[in-house]
């Protein structure tokens, strides 16, 4: 290998795909616990994943794929976050925009999305308590 090519290997390592911290919810409610959640952008290999969200796909379909985006930028298996609270996804689906510097064609593929969570959550909490 070249000195040159090892120096260009040097300065891409500088633009990989590096792992942040959020802190969930960005608000929260009054004796609420944030959790630390790590959040990994896309690279060029994860560019399938957005693509999977279409604009014109029915929304169940556009909620699988967003599971699918969700579980990968939080590094775990689709399995594992289907037990999260609607309450926080928005704040979640907001961190992964940040991260990836989202443009505007993405933005309006995950605003379907989470209008979509917004309306579940608010028909789960017009209705009674079962307790």
């Amino acid at each position: 290998m070249t000195e040159e090519t090892h120096n260009q290997i040097a300065e891409l390592k500088k633009l990989s795909a590096k792992k942040r911290l959020f802190k969930i919810p960005k608000e929260p409610k009054e004796g609420q616990e944030r959790a630390e959640i790590y959040i990994t952008p896309l690279s060029l290999d994860d560019m399938e994943i957005m693509e999977g969200i279409k604009d014109d796909a029915p929304i169940g379909e556009m909620v699988n794929q967003t599971k699918k985006l969700i579980a990968h930028c939080l590094g775990v298996e689709v399995s594992h976050i289907k037990t999260l609270s609607f309450e926080f996804l928005n704040d979640i689906m907001d961190a992964i925009e940040e991260l990836n510097n989202m443009q505007e064609k993405d933005r309006n593929k995950i605003a379907k999305v989470k209008a979509f969570i917004k309306q579940k959550k608010d028909a789960s909490a017009a209705q009674p308590s079962q307790e």
